[in-house]
């Protein structure tokens, strides 16, 4: 399967998620394209606009800022005019131990943003990076994704 791993990470936590997924994706034989959003000034605006056309599974991983979905994240699925049935798994990273504190509402965001643009959306999960049990958490979103792959 021809795999896009979309990601934006600032301060390095969702970039080592996406990592673990593309490895595992690999390990498994997928073709996997690592494609990590680059903004500009004030993160308001995408450099470069990654194209998910001719993938057949796309995996979305973004941090929560200010209690959502991180800005370029939005930014980088409002430009995908649509996903045509495609599987799109995401997750996110937050700092804050609930996942109440924007996890949950960051995940609301993506799951209605990938089904508005006809993509069918697979929850992999929310890592609560300062937790004791973030690993179990990220063995989980990998675990997710990789099943979703096949």
């Amino acid at each position: 399967m021809n795999i896009a791993v979309v990601v934006y990470s600032e301060s390095g936590n969702t970039r080592r998620v996406a990592e673990r997924v593309r490895s595992r994706l690999l390990e498994k034989d997928h073709t996997v394209q690592y494609l990590e959003l680059q903004t500009g000034t004030g993160r308001r605006e995408l450099v470069d606009e990654p194209s998910v056309e001719g993938y057949d599974m796309i995996c979305l991983g973004a941090p929560v800022h200010h209690l959502a979905v991180a800005k370029p994240m939005k930014l980088f699925l409002r430009s995908i005019q649509a996903l045509h049935g495609r599987t799109v798994a995401y997750f996110v990273t937050q700092g804050q131990p609930v996942a109440a504190l924007g996890g949950t509402q960051a995940m609301r965001t993506l799951k209605r943003m990938i089904a508005t643009r006809a993509g069918v959306p697979v929850r992999a999960g929310i890592v609560r990076v300062n937790r004791k049990q973030s690993e179990h958490e990220v063995q989980r979103i990998v675990d997710t994704i990789e099943a979703s792959a096949g």
